[in-house]
């Protein structure tokens, strides 16, 4: 069973989180230390999540956080 859709949805969650906060520019004022206190703060809205569609909105939401922190590094490494 391909799970391309998993990525799909991560991707919009992604595009959907540029849109709201403003994209490169936003995520680019986080540091390494801010990227781990979100993704953990959402991994925990997951935990304590009471039904599995929360819970797996949650893990779309640290996947598409995950994304934003590792492009982030990626180019501050590479400049």
């Amino acid at each position: 069973m391909s799970e391309d859709y998993i990525l799909r949805d991560i991707q919009r969650e992604r595009e959907y989180q540029d849109t709201q906060w403003g994209g490169l520019e936003h995520d680019s004022q986080h540091d390494k230390e801010d990227w781990v206190r979100l993704i953990s703060e959402y991994a925990g809205k997951a935990l304590s999540a009471s039904h599995p569609d929360e819970y797996r909105t949650r893990l779309v939401q640290v996947g598409a956080l995950s994304v934003a922190a590792i492009r982030v590094h990626d180019r501050r490494v590479g400049e």
